[in-house]
């Protein structure tokens, strides 16, 4: 899984296929839902997020830095 550009200001990209994601702050927040592969992080706070994707019965987590 990779998430670019990272570290991003405004969109970040979602290399893999996926059904469905979820970001989080570092405090565990949900930040955002969604489904598409262009996500738009302009409205975040500066700081690092985590990503997870569902595809099939796989998770899969990355970090990303929101500038």
């Amino acid at each position: 899984l990779a998430v670019y550009p990272n570290p991003t200001t405004n969109y970040i990209t979602i290399s893999d296929d996926f059904e469905s994601y979820i970001i989080y702050d570092l405090s565990g927040r949900v930040q955002s839902v969604g489904y598409q592969k262009y996500i738009d992080v302009s409205n975040f706070e500066v700081g690092t997020y985590f990503i997870q994707i569902l595809s099939g019965n796989e998770i899969k987590t990355a970090k990303f830095v929101k500038l």
